[in-house]
């Protein structure tokens, strides 16, 4: 998914918060992949699951609807 996103594939993480980070990014870039991208295209392309990262943009939506207040 590197590719289509800018995921960096060839970066380690050094620390546990790199970890953390990387992971949170990757889930970030798969839901915003599966949000934008036609279904037919994702569903030719082995992309990662899209569910986690879709659960917390749908969880802090209503804080950033209610912040752009």
């Amino acid at each position: 998914m590197g590719h289509i996103v800018g995921v960096r594939n060839s970066w380690y993480p050094e620390t546990i918060a790199d970890s953390l980070r990387e992971r949170y990014n990757a889930a970030i870039y798969a839901t915003y992949a599966r949000l934008f991208m036609f279904p037919r295209t994702y569903a030719k392309h082995d992309m990662p699951n899209a569910l986690p990262g879709l659960l917390w943009v749908v969880a802090r939506f209503p804080a950033v609807a209610a912040l752009r207040r």
